[in-house]
């Protein structure tokens, strides 16, 4: 680099000043690439097996877009040296951390199931909501299961007999876009010919299709993922829930597949171990969404019946508080709901 002053200054002043200005951006790129090696050196190093990484390319109009990405398999470490360790008490609370109200499930993946007994304290508290009676949960047992060629086109008719017994005042929640897209595709004229209006996430920001649906008293919101969780409308622009299936995490995702190969090469039960107590979590979280306040009052209905028929099924409905609980063929079970809402209606009146 002294060499290299030497000669600019060696140099009439414009061509000095010229060939400077380009060695300092060299130096900067130069600097960039060694970042940039540096971190796919990490990305790419298969020596850590706490960690997993994947290539994602999403391809757009002017040209695809690569992104590197990095995620750790298991975060217990990380959390005991930058939270546990370092503070004396650490508060964790939740309406779903539990899975058949027991912790174990977070506490593996947290890590504090190797914390010492003396640290850890747990408590779980009662609901302040009348369950039993606020909510009518219905499950019918003649319908076909998911992987049905058949399920996408019954899913529709459920739903809209669903919708009208509730006369709108719907989030209806799925577990894939194509799924929605579909029902929403098939639904939205026969909705809005009875006064109904069908909302479809991704039509508009979060926020504003939320405040849409909280205003209009009568509309019924088409949503998946991000709704599952962390939407609040209280009172009756929501009176009915919708599951149209078990919220089962893709397998196809690299980070879930990833944990779930590290479970089996320690010989434990990945779906029972991780993926049947993630869904339950996320299960609950839309379950959630129907009951806000002590006013509060509608349906669940859930409409894939492998939770009445799997092992695991009976995790799922011991993972929710107790309720009006409908099974049975479809014109059984919404015969009781469409009783339920007939009652809610007519104390309303009185």
């Amino acid at each position: 680099m002294l060499v290299l002053e030497r000669l600019l200054e060696a140099l009439p002043d414009a061509v000095g000043e010229n060939l400077l200005a380009q060695t300092v951006e060299l130096t900067a790129l130069t600097d960039r690439i060694e970042v940039a090696a540096t971190t796919l050196g990490e990305i790419f190093d298969t020596g850590d097996t706490n960690k997993v990484s994947w290539i994602e390319i999403r391809p757009s109009k002017a040209r695809k877009l690569i992104t590197l990405r990095q995620a750790p398999l298991n975060v217990s470490e990380l959390l005991q040296e930058r939270l546990f360790g370092k503070f004396e008490t650490v508060v964790m609370t939740s309406a779903t951390l539990t899975t058949e109200d027991k912790f174990d499930y977070v506490k593996g993946r947290l890590g504090l199931d190797g914390v010492a007994p003396s640290r850890l304290l747990e408590l779980v508290l009662p609901s302040s909501f009348n369950y039993q009676e606020q909510v009518i949960l219905g499950i019918p047992k003649d319908i076909p299961l998911p992987d049905h060629p058949s399920f996408r086109r019954e899913l529709s008719k459920l739903i809209f007999k669903s919708i009208i017994i509730s006369e709108g005042r719907a989030l209806v929640l799925f577990t894939s876009y194509s799924l929605l897209r579909q029902a929403y595709q098939e639904l939205q004229e026969p909705l809005q010919a009875l006064g109904i209006r069908a909302l479809k996430q991704g039509d508009a920001p979060r926020h504003r299709l939320t405040e849409i649906f909280k205003n209009d008293k009568t509309s019924v919101l088409f949503a998946t993922d991000s709704f599952w969780e962390g939407v609040d409308v209280a009172g009756e622009a929501l009176e009915n829930v919708i599951l149209t299936k078990l919220p089962f995490s893709v397998p196809r995702e690299p980070v879930i597949e990833a944990r779930v190969e590290a479970l089996a090469e320690k010989g434990r039960n990945p779906f029972l171990e991780y993926t049947v107590p993630q869904a339950v979590i996320k299960f609950k979280q839309g379950f959630g969404r129907l009951i806000r306040s002590k006013a509060d009052r509608g349906s669940i209905m859930i409409f894939d019946r492998r939770i009445l028929e799997k092992h695991y099924g009976k995790v799922f409905l011991r993972s929710l508080p107790e309720c009006q609980l409908v099974c049975g063929k479809q014109d059984v079970v919404f015969e009781a709901v469409k009783q339920f809402f007939q009652a809610r209606r007519a104390r309303k009146e009185e």
